[in-house]
């Protein structure tokens, strides 16, 4: 998955001892609370519900549910808490009119999405996530954000198309060569094709994957009713799927008159088993389980699902859907919205959609149960005859450490807002190259006085966390390296230090297409954080 580990520590030089932990975030809780959304046959709220017109049931067995509160916007904007709402447009899955349809009912339902105290953030999606606008409640600047992405080109289809090519040349020369008797059609030379394809169509999914659950590091902690809305051609769990069913149609009908297959080596070609090689539910698991933790749900929409006619020749982005039938272009979606508490919406007219998710964050249910304590259980939440229940676990509250490394990656992107411990970067000397990177011997620099340091008997203790991630501008990074840091100095060394600052030697090696670090330093008395980003030039 693009995203992982993509660069490395070469060492450290520091006058403290270092003690490396992995990041660890534990939460001991003796009630669980889901956001739960109950709705009718045609998708409206069901309100005035109580604790009896429930169930929750792990693995089958029921749940003490041990309160219930209803929320819902009143005509004068006032109700539940604010909500924070991130709009992800991919570029690369819609089509001109299809993306102008979005933004316009976005534009007719703005005053009912975003109400006092609300806030949105756009961003765009190519092959990695672009903020286009940060958090903000202002209208005119949502209307300047959405004018400028209507004027946005779409994106060339690039090699994922030569991909595409490549197959279907392979399949009608495979046809020509059977119907015309010529020895060579052979099923390999498809099959070869199709895996190609299937490895770019995969990787491109995986990489869309990737830069949405960077895209999620934007929210914070907060009170506030999270929502991320994909809108886009869809993510495929099988990427490659539809490819492999033309190869599958080969097999069984290869001069494509319903005849008998005489394909030579067709017997050895299995395609619909080799499509299940290109699989990415791992990868939208573990991103529907970051935005659970954060209390995010992820709603689909993918307006141009019935627009088959004007996809063929207005379509200029990605051409991962081309192969991809209407429902392996939808289901990646369902995946992320059915662990979420979000929905889908495909082929439904763009108003009705945008009314429909306003209406979602409008009116929802608080429920608190008991839970069975065992993390893998499997969770049913019903409501009355009837009515669609979908639920998302509370936000989990981060560790200190967790907020941190977040930060740290998101700092990539957007680079840092605001920092509580003024900490600075800087490269002790240009760049070096070796055979795993360029080595950049980093210095961070931490003012003592800026440290919360307490008097233990006859010395001053303290410590601090140092995190360090490689990325680039458009946000891809690698996890961060976490080095915890404690301090004990008797009260002569004290008077010395408390106006200097403390010099943390790194080096750093970046790889091949990594750019800058990201730094994060964590005060582990104060809780307090710091945070900059260096840019490596060549």
């Amino acid at each position: 998955m693009i995203g992982r580990i993509a660069g490395l520590l070469a060492g450290v030089f520091a006058s403290f001892a270092v003690a490396q932990e992995p990041l660890r975030e534990s939460l001991d809780v003796e009630v669980t609370t889901l956001t739960v959304v109950v709705t009718d046959a045609k998708g409206h709220p069901v309100r005035g519900l109580s604790r009896r017109d429930f169930e929750v049931l792990e693995d089958g067995k029921r749940r003490e549910i041990t309160n219930l509160s209803e929320y819902a916007r009143q005509a004068d904007g006032s109700g539940p808490a604010p909500r924070l709402v991130m709009l992800v447009i991919d570029n690369s899955g819609l089509t001109i009119g299809g993306r102008k349809a979005v933004l316009d009912a976005v534009r007719g339902a703005l005053e009912e999405l975003i109400r006092p105290g609300d806030r949105l953030m756009i961003a765009t999606l190519t092959r990695t996530v672009a903020p286009r606008l940060r958090w903000t409640g202002s209208h005119a600047e949502i209307e300047r954000a959405l004018e400028e992405i209507e004027s946005d080109a779409m994106v060339a289809g690039g090699s994922l198309a030569d991909f595409e090519k490549r197959l279907r040349d392979a399949v009608t020369d495979a046809r020509v060569m059977q119907a015309r008797g010529i020895p060579g059609g052979r099923i390999d030379t498809v099959m070869a094709a199709g895996r190609e394809y299937g490895r770019a169509a995969t990787f491109e999914v995986r990489q869309a994957i990737a830069s949405i659950a960077g895209a999620l590091n934007f929210f914070g902690p907060s009170d506030h009713r999270k929502a991320v809305i994909l809108v886009g051609g869809g993510l495929a769990v099988r990427p490659a799927a539809g490819a492999f069913q033309m190869i599958q149609n080969l097999r069984d009908d290869p001069d494509g008159g319903g005849g008998a297959s005489r394909v030579p080596g067709v017997a050895q070609g299995v395609p619909l088993g080799d499509a299940a090689a290109f699989d990415v539910s791992a990868e939208l698991r573990e991103l529907a389980s970051i935005a659970a933790r954060k209390g995010i749900a992820l709603y689909g929409w993918i307006p141009d699902l019935d627009r088959s006619a004007e996809r063929s020749d207005s379509r200029a982005g990605s051409s991962t859907v081309q192969f991809a039938t209407e429902s392996t272009r939808i289901d990646g979606y369902q995946m992320l919205a059915a662990a979420t508490g979000g929905a889908v919406f495909a082929a439904v007219p763009p108003r009705e959609t945008a009314g429909r998710i306003v209406a979602d964050l409008d009116a929802y249910y608080s429920l608190g149960f008991r839970p069975s304590g065992r993390a893998d259980a499997k969770l049913v939440v019903k409501g009355p005859r009837g009515t669609r229940v979908r639920f998302s676990r509370g936000a989990v509250s981060p560790s200190p450490e967790l907020q941190v490394a977040e930060r740290v990656i998101a700092n990539h992107l957007a680079g840092p807002e605001s920092s509580e411990l003024p900490i600075a970067l800087h490269a002790a000397a240009p760049p070096a190259a070796t055979p795993d990177g360029r080595k950049v011997p980093l210095r961070i620099l931490i003012p003592v006085r800026s440290l919360t340091l307490q008097k233990e008997g006859g010395e001053w203790t303290g410590g601090f966390s140092v995190f360090v991630s490689m990325g680039d501008a458009s946000g891809s990074a690698s996890p961060p390296n976490r080095q915890t840091h404690q301090i004990r100095w008797p009260d002569a060394m004290m008077e010395q230090m408390r106006e200097r600052t403390i010099g943390f030697a790194v080096d750093v090696v970046l790889v091949e297409g990594r750019t800058q670090i990201s730094v994060g330093v964590l005060d582990q008395r104060s809780g307090k954080a710091g945070y900059s980003v260096l840019k490596v030039g060549g």
